[in-house]
């Protein structure tokens, strides 16, 4: 990360653009020769015919498709969140094309002009500027104009947002009419539960209890495995194929006198050894075994859930009223004087709820959150010591002096320029790689209720994780190795080495947003590890259901994509002013980010649960964020620059954007909440008979044999919200 005048950031970047560029083309290549031939991967929801431009490659026609489509369209097949990550990327694309006119038309001049003290492309970034010069003025310029596009742009998102967000609201589904009630005195039964609402809203329906069903769950989850079993013996006594181990069994018994099956195999036999001696039996056998153990599941099954419905109810239960303006007004309202006691809020969609977590009482869950704080508080430890160790790896000149085996790669520019403008990239994104999945569990873990609250938890975090553990360990990290004695005696340097830091890593960052544009997206593209995952599965697959899940489409995750791309608009404002060069590279993440998402969206993914824009008052706020961090890194560069008349003229900037922070919330983010009162049917207005609240997943073919799809277990929406142990059929049988 150090300063360098010899131009080796310039031929990081060089190489960097080269070589990221080339993947880009392959991978983009690979994705068209594998979209049209694999196309329960590619082409989960067909494409729809569309003009294609003469000018454009008929194998790239599927760009102009993905984009001819509209926000209604968007929003009628995928849902809202789906509509709130385009709008989210389009807004990056106009704000950031403005941006990048006034960079390259006015900062990239101003700071090239400014000195000579450096060559290259470190000549186009503000560290060119000398101290106290009043070329800063034209940055002052340019910082309201970049203040005023992007508050401009999201206030036009706020102003979309709030329209479809009223819209979801839709009447006829359950959810609209539904409130999550915790903290329910011991022994609540149903009827006393609707008893107690209907005395405040008299069209209260009905009441859905909570029970503890793990040892239920335990037992579905044996019976699917059982059913896996049970459809492989039909199939091998179909197709009259006999399972290697039963022919290795035979082979024994042949030789060496030995039979494992020297008596028949029993179901209601529960151990290690039945459980191996049924793998060397003959499908036949294997199957009587399998049919035996199916009907005692059941049986079981049956009994289970007798027991648990008769059970005492846990603290929590959903309450469904006739009307969404009786639900809307009975989430936001206390409903006892005593703390903790029948809290209300608006229920998740059923398919959006953690089932398992609604059993967790308050005091349990306070000690969950204090565990989980302290694990999130030593990962984030852990991983800005692993990011300032792999930071300050990529700088071969710091590691050549102790390190005499690195000295082919300083030596040669080209390799150096790899090493520096792509390795320490993908460095950095293999180190975060993993951070999602470990706070989705953490989440989970917590207790929250829903999987639309464990993205928002993992959303706030990973936010928080890309600025303090890869912007700033980044910024520092290149200098602190060398100044640690004067950061130890004068802890406030630090400040000092921050600014000065900063116009040094722009060309670093810049390497970063292309390898996200370039490659990431591509590679996303591609889907990479799920055709690993398919390749694998259909490999060992012999049953249809085998067959089908292997080919099951893939759910999307908001919340770990969108941190990563506020975390480069972060990036992209904060170095709009240092190094202007990063701009354009930001206009080109934000829009080969929408293509990419629009035909994922589209016609790959597959929402797992929706959350009806939960999750974008939370990038709103983070956006905000990231402008104020914009301003006060700015303001701290320009006290550096000894900037005494250009540096004060900066200050109004933060309190602007609080002011627009404060209106945005009022006028848009607060406004739709809850469904608004004015907009919410009363029960008089309400179908007599609404519509299920679901998603019509099972739509989608497989293998082209129509197959619905529960057979990867992506089941439908239910209108109720009863628990799926308690709900879930059991006259699945044997798919051969």
């Amino acid at each position: 990360m150090t300063v360098s005048t010899d131009g080796s950031r310039s031929l990081s970047i060089a190489v960097s653009l080269l070589v990221d560029g080339g993947l880009a083309i392959l991978f983009i290549a690979v994705f068209c020769f594998l979209r049209t031939r694999l196309p329960f991967l590619f082409l989960v929801r067909p494409m729809r015919t569309s003009t294609t431009p003469t000018w454009m490659p008929k194998a790239l026609s599927w760009i102009s498709e993905v984009h001819a489509y509209t926000d209604e369209e968007i929003f009628q097949m995928c849902g809202l969140d789906a509509l709130a990550q385009i709008l989210f990327f389009r807004f990056g694309v106009r704000a950031f094309s403005m941006c990048a006119l006034l960079a390259v038309s006015v900062l990239i001049p101003v700071n090239w002009f400014a000195s000579t003290n450096f060559n290259n492309l470190e000549r186009t970034t503000m560290a060119n500027i000398p101290e106290q010069s009043h070329s800063l003025l034209a940055h002052v310029f340019c910082a309201y104009l970049f203040t005023f596009f992007i508050l401009n742009e999201l206030k036009n998102v706020n102003e979309k947002y709030c329209q479809y967000r009223v819209r979801s609201f839709d009447s006829r589904t359950a959810r609209a009419r539904t409130v999550l009630v915790q903290g329910l005195p011991p022994n609540a039964a149903p009827d006393t539960i609707v008893d107690a609402f209907r005395k405040v809203f008299p069209d209260t329906i009905e009441a859905h209890c909570t029970y503890d069903t793990e040892l239920l769950r335990a037992l579905l989850d044996e019976r699917e495995r059982v059913l896996t079993y049970l459809e492989r013996a039909e199939h091998d006594v179909a197709t009259g194929s006999t399972p290697l181990l039963c022919r290795v069994h035979r082979l024994l018994r042949r030789r060496d006198s030995m039979d494992l099956l020297k008596e028949p195999l029993v179901a209601t036999n529960r151990n290690a050894l039945q459980s191996a001696r049924v793998l060397f039996a003959s499908p036949a056998a294997a199957r009587a075994y399998w049919q035996d153990r199916l009907s005692t599941l059941d049986s079981e099954i049956v009994r289970q859930r007798e027991l648990a419905a008769a059970a005492p109810a846990l603290q929590a239960a959903f309450v469904t009223f006739a009307s969404p303006r009786s639900a809307s007004i009975a989430a936001q309202c206390n409903m006892s004087s005593y703390p903790g006691l029948w809290l209300t809020k608006a229920a998740p969609e059923p398919r959006d709820v953690i089932w398992a977590n609604l059993r967790f009482r308050n005091v349990e869950k306070r000690v969950r959150e204090f565990v989980v704080f302290c694990v999130v508080f030593g990962l984030f430890i852990l991983y800005a010591i692993l990011m300032t160790f792999a930071a300050s790896v990529t700088a071969i000149r710091s590691l050549t002096t102790h390190v005499s085996l690195l000295d082919p790669i300083n030596n040669n520019s080209w390799l150096r320029g790899l090493f520096e403008g792509v390795i320490s990239s993908l460095i950095v994104l293999i180190l975060i790689s993993l951070l999602p999945l470990i706070l989705s569990w953490l989440g989970r873990s917590q207790g929250l209720v829903s999987y639309t609250y464990v993205q928002q938890f993992v959303l706030r975090r990973m936010y928080v994780f890309f600025i303090v553990n890869v912007l700033f360990i980044s910024l520092i990290s290149g200098t602190v190795f060398d100044a640690v004695f004067e950061i130890i005696d004068h802890p406030a340097s630090i400040i000092t080495l921050l600014g000065q830091s900063v116009p040094q890593t722009g060309l670093f960052f810049t390497s970063y947003v292309m390898l996200h544009a370039f490659v990431s997206f591509p590679a996303d593209l591609c889907n990479f590890g799920p055709l690993f995952v398919l390749g694998w599965g259909l490999l060992f697959a012999r049953t249809p259901r085998e067959k089908a899940h292997a080919k099951k489409p893939l759910e999307s995750s908001y919340a770990a994509r969108v941190s990563s791309e506020l975390f480069v608009l972060t990036v992209g404002l904060l170095y709009a002013s240092v190094c202007p060069i990063i701009v354009p590279f930001v206009v080109v993440f934000f829009f080969v980010g929408e293509t990419v998402y629009r035909y994922q969206l589209v016609h790959v993914w597959v929402p797992s649960a929706e959350s009806f824009g939960q999750l974008w008052p939370q990038v709103h706020e983070r956006v905000i964020a990231s402008i104020l961090i914009y301003h006060i890194v700015l303001i701290i560069l320009f006290a550096l620059k000894l900037a005494a008349i250009e540096g004060p003229l900066l200050a109004p900037l933060p309190i602007i954007t609080l002011y627009a922070l404060r209106h945005f919330n009022r006028f848009y983010i607060q406004s739709v909440k809850n469904l608004p009162l004015f907009d919410s049917p009363g029960p008089e207005q309400v179908s007599a008979a609404p519509q299920p609240d679901e998603v019509d997943v099972g739509s989608v073919l497989v293998n082209g044999e129509g197959r619905r799809a529960s057979l990867w277990g992506h089941t439908t929406a239910n209108a109720s919200y009863v628990q799926p142990e308690l709900a879930a059929p059991l006259e699945i049988r044997p798919i051969v």
